[in-house]
């Protein structure tokens, strides 16, 4: 009996060190995985840095070249000037002394006869002769002229007079001297802001798009009309009639957009000269609910999402789905998102072409693919776990898990090279995503309320708005 009992614990003792064994294998395996990663990514920002630092030596050797042809032309500026300065006050010095010495052989000559007539002498004639003599030198001689020296003479100043050499063209090329710390995501997935436009209205900017030419159109807090911004002027060109809820430009100039919980899709051909109001195209009726209309990357198409319940409302969806038409209005394709219903806010189709859309009331992001299966997702949970820093409290974890939703995900777009964006409108920030949709970084260190979202393929940077201002930001 004790030998059985032996064997039994025997027996558990071994298959718990075994399941013990392959944990512990397993933690090592993915510990390997991890270090072979950051090894990789450490290889990857090695190699970054090289290049870097092989560009930054050659614009340095550039920058050097130009600041010694303009301190060369600095110095022979500043040479010919003492030059000319110099050969200047010589000649006036010149005439300074040749007019001195002129004067005083005057003045010796006078002097001297002067003295003559001065001088006692008894055997000259009568006094009345002498007197004579006297005031004929006197009237000869000019007292009261004096010798003017004061000539003026040229200082050559050492100061910076010109636009030659000054504080701002160094700066061109030498740049700000500061130095700062720079993380490994920032080598990796660089973002600056790299421009703005201050817009006039305190209010959210609830759709925009740029055109081909890199005009933008802004549709500021659901109003009926449009605006375009160009070269830091804007004006309205378009009043729709209905509150505009999302937008999009087609190559040829015409607007597509649609209204909240509307069945419709209207195009506008707006003019300049034409009155602010125009006669609007129905260009699709449907009998769903359309949001979020997005340039495919299929030309001559877009693509709009469609719910079976308004999303303007606390009605459940049963039905979402994807349709694509032409800019004439022909229907092209219809994907019905499997496994998942909710209310879609923003969409965007990415460079592998899958749909990207934002639902704010889920807190979720999905990735369709183009037969309607989702492929990717991040989701109100996987904020509160990636995105909540291991410096905020349990209590604001828990209250963030607490709330309906702690991450509230709006506007969307995708740059050129596949990395989401999305607004995040909650949180006052903007995240950045792989195509995986795993979350890469954050964009600026704060915004005030980011909504509407949308990439400029013309000048290659996000644009991304925020109340009262827009911004222009490189992403790659």
């Amino acid at each position: 009996m004790e030998s059985r009992k032996f064997a039994q614990g025997f027996l558990s003792r071994s298959l718990r060190s075994r399941r013990t064994a392959d944990e512990t294998l397993k933690l090592l395996q993915r510990n390997e995985a991890k270090f072979d990663k950051d090894i990789e990514e450490a290889c990857t920002v090695e190699g970054i840095l090289e290049t870097e630092y092989n560009a930054a030596s050659e614009v340095i050797k550039e920058r050097a070249a130009k600041l010694r042809t303009l301190v060369d032309a600095y110095v022979e500026h500043m040479k010919v000037k003492l030059k000319i300065n110099r050969e200047r006050n010589l000649e006036t010095l010149k005439q300074v002394k040749e007019t001195a010495r002129q004067r005083l052989k005057k003045l010796r000559s006078d002097i001297e006869k002067l003295t003559e007539v001065v001088k006692p002498d008894v055997t000259s004639g009568s006094l009345v002769n002498k007197v004579k003599v006297v005031e004929m030198v006197l009237q000869s001689i000019d007292v009261a002229s004096a010798f003017n020296t004061n000539k003026l003479l040229v200082r050559t100043e050492l100061n910076i007079r010109t636009q030659t050499l000054n504080d701002e063209t160094v700066k061109q090329w030498i740049g700000d001297l500061n130095e700062s710390e720079v993380q490994i995501i920032d080598i990796l997935y660089p973002v600056k802001c790299v421009g703005q436009i201050t817009s006039h209205e305190d209010t959210d900017i609830n759709a925009m798009s740029v055109c081909e030419s890199g005009e933008l159109f802004v549709n500021f807090g659901a109003s009926h009309t449009l605006t375009q911004l160009s070269k830091g002027k804007s004006h309205n060109v378009l009043n729709a009639g209905f509150p505009i809820d999302d937008l999009i430009t087609t190559p040829d100039g015409k607007i597509i957009c649609t209204s909240k919980d509307s069945f419709k899709i209207h195009c506008f051909s707006p003019k300049r000269k034409q009155p602010a109001k125009f006669d609007d195209t129905v260009l699709v009726k449907d009998s769903l609910h359309l949001h979020g209309l997005t340039l495919c990357n299929l030309s001559g198409v877009f693509a709009v999402c469609g719910t079976d319940k308004p999303n303007y409302s606390d009605e459940k969806s049963n039905e979402t789905v994807i349709m694509e038409y032409t800019f004439t209005g022909k229907e092209v394709k219809r994907l019905m998102i499997s496994g998942y219903t909710g209310k879609v806010y923003r969409m965007s189709q990415n460079i592998n072409n899958e749909y990207i859309l934002t639902f704010p009331k889920e807190g979720t992001i999905l990735s369709v693919n183009t037969v309607g299966k989702i492929q990717f997702s991040f989701s109100n949970e996987d904020f509160i776990r990636v995105c909540a820093p291991s410096k905020t409290s349990s209590a604001t974890r828990l209250h963030m898990e607490e709330q309906e939703v702690a991450f509230w995900p709006s506007g969307i777009a995708c740059n050129a090279i596949g990395h989401v964006f999305v607004s995040d409108w909650l949180n006052k920030t903007v995240l950045m995503f792989d195509e995986k949709l795993s979350i890469i970084r954050t964009l600026g260190d704060r915004f005030f309320g980011p909504n509407a979202l949308c990439y400029d393929k013309k000048n290659n940077a996000l644009v991304v708005s925020d109340r009262k201002v827009i911004q222009l930001w490189k992403t790659t």
